[in-house]
């Protein structure tokens, strides 16, 4: 029987990146996020923001310790 308390826990690092919308996005997110990729980042999560004038795209980012 295994204890619980001795089980691998999955340790994580995570990374938030912010991308404005419009042509910054489509020209620098693919290459940042495969670059990133490439490092062992996969995307976890992402929304869509707008805070008075300023709107984009916060995208979360997570890799194993």
């Amino acid at each position: 029987m295994t204890d619980a308390s001795s089980a691998s826990t999955p340790r994580w690092q995570y990374q938030t990146l912010r991308f404005a919308t419009g042509q910054e996005f489509e020209v620098s997110a693919d290459q940042v996020l495969n670059e990133l990729g490439a490092e062992g980042w996969e995307v976890a999560g992402f929304t869509r923001f707008e805070i008075g004038r300023e709107n984009g795209y916060r995208v979360i980012l997570k890799r194993p310790l």
